[in-house]
């Protein structure tokens, strides 16, 4: 059996104990040192600037140890502070004092309150308003900040990895529809993680014909790219459809995450996807969805938006095209030539002429992508830790799904005024939703 240790003696200082910038001293040390020896490998003295410090080699302390009947017993004590004048006024200076006074019905409610988006300079604000004043609020922006980190860490079990996974599994045990997967790389850490809320998958039956994939959102203080399905509902409004953490943009992380995504979606293959120019993309979309047609979202030069956007057919686009070369006289650039010729390769991938024989449900540019990020704003942010991702992203999703109701209530309760006399109006208005009509008559 083993023996338990017991504590048998304990020192308690004060917190001015022991001399200041005692890591700049040995730095200094070391490079006078190296200057006598005259070797040539000095050490640069530092070049940030040096933050002040409360050691002040202040003696004041208490040193007891336990005797033989296992009771504690004071050996030593110095009740003068030296080198500073601490007061019983100056109590809220000392970080472990106010510390003291956190209970776990404050840490509760204050978890509450950051996790529902309120900074924590707004939860001390508010908490001055109840008590009457700030100089009633004993705790710093610092110290709950600190409670905070601290409580969400508590929460982990066995690493942020493992705490996303407990969360995910809970997640399909609330219900079976919900897909998560992810891979590890050899060493056991975290590669790549790709998930799909049940709602998300059956959104994807009757609006996954066109698909929007991005993975420039952000990257999070785990260097995670974090990567998005996008596509559009019936009141023109994004829609989720599938999120990852991906370690590598290259082919075979793409290949690895396109593949289990239609795995999650029964096999099936949107009619039309767009992504942006990223070579690594191409193969694994060819590999993997062969049936989609792929299509690059980001605009083009200033000097081709004429030429490519307004030219109506494939034979106007090609002699507008060779008319700009002749023009810019492009072949005596080298490099422009080169960029160009690549481009007029690939031609119809992005060029709308085209293009109008598929369906792209309005999304022609990276508004798409950037209306579905501003809708992150205010969940994510790229200090969002690896176990804070699920719920927050979770929270992003009960939004949007409340948007969509609150949308949908909106449709049943107002009718869109008619603008014209023709019959065909009348017709579409009963036909699309609010936003889908408007649009029809701008058109």
């Amino acid at each position: 059996m083993n023996k338990v240790k017991q504590l048998t003696g304990a020192t308690w200082r004060c917190e001015c104990y022991g001399a200041p910038y005692m890591r700049e001293r040995r730095e200094a040390k070391k490079r006078a040192k190296n200057m006598q020896l005259g070797t040539s490998a000095i050490p640069e003295p530092p070049t940030k600037k040096i933050r002040k410090s409360k050691k002040c080699e202040c003696l004041a302390m208490l040193r007891a140890s336990r005797n033989g009947e296992g009771e504690w017993v004071v050996r030593h004590v110095v009740l003068e502070h030296s080198n500073h004048q601490p007061t019983p006024s100056k109590w809220r200076g000392v970080k472990e004092y106010r510390m003291a006074l956190v209970t776990d019905h404050f840490k509760e409610d204050l978890l509450i309150r950051f996790d529902s988006g309120a900074p924590v300079s707004q939860v001390r604000e508010n908490l001055a308003e109840r008590l009457g004043g700030i100089e009633y609020v004993v705790l710093t922006e610092k110290d709950m900040s600190h409670i905070v980190h601290k409580e969400r860490k508590l929460k982990m079990e066995g690493g942020d990895v493992n705490a996303m996974m407990s969360y995910f599994e809970g997640l399909q045990k609330d219900n079976d529809k919900f897909f998560h997967a992810h891979r590890l790389d050899e060493e056991g850490h975290l590669k790549d993680i790709m998930w799909v809320d049940a709602r998300n998958r059956v959104a994807f039956k009757d609006f996954g014909e066109v698909v929007c994939f991005d993975a420039t959102y952000l990257t999070n203080s785990y260097e995670l790219p974090f990567a998005n399905f996008v596509g559009v509902n019936h009141h023109g409004h994004s829609l989720f459809l599938g999120c990852a953490l991906m370690s590598h943009e290259d082919s075979e992380s793409f290949t690895w995450l396109f593949r289990q995504w239609r795995i999650c979606m029964g096999g099936r293959c949107p009619i039309a996807i767009l992504t942006d120019q990223a070579p690594a993309m191409r193969r694994p979309l060819l590999e993997v969805m062969p049936e989609a047609r792929h299509r690059w979202y980001e605009e083009l030069k200033d000097v081709m938006k004429e030429v490519v956007y307004e030219s109506l057919c494939v034979e106007e686009f090609e002699s507008r095209w060779l008319s700009m070369l002749v023009e810019y006289k492009v072949k005596d650039h080298a490099k422009s030539h080169e960029w160009l010729r690549d481009m007029y390769k690939e031609r119809n991938m992005w060029v709308p002429a085209y293009m109008n024989n598929y369906f792209w449900a309005g999304m022609k540019t990276t508004q798409r992508v950037e209306s579905i990020n501003s809708f992150f704003d205010g969940f994510l942010e790229k200090k969002t830790k690896l176990y804070e991702f699920p719920t927050k992203y979770c929270d992003a999703m009960n939004k949007r799904c409340s948007d969509e109701k609150h949308a949908d209530n909106n449709c049943a309760k107002y009718i869109r005024k008619l603008v014209t006399g023709f019959h065909v109006e009348k017709v579409f208005q009963k036909l699309y939703t609010d936003n889908k009509f408007r649009d029809v008559q701008r058109e």
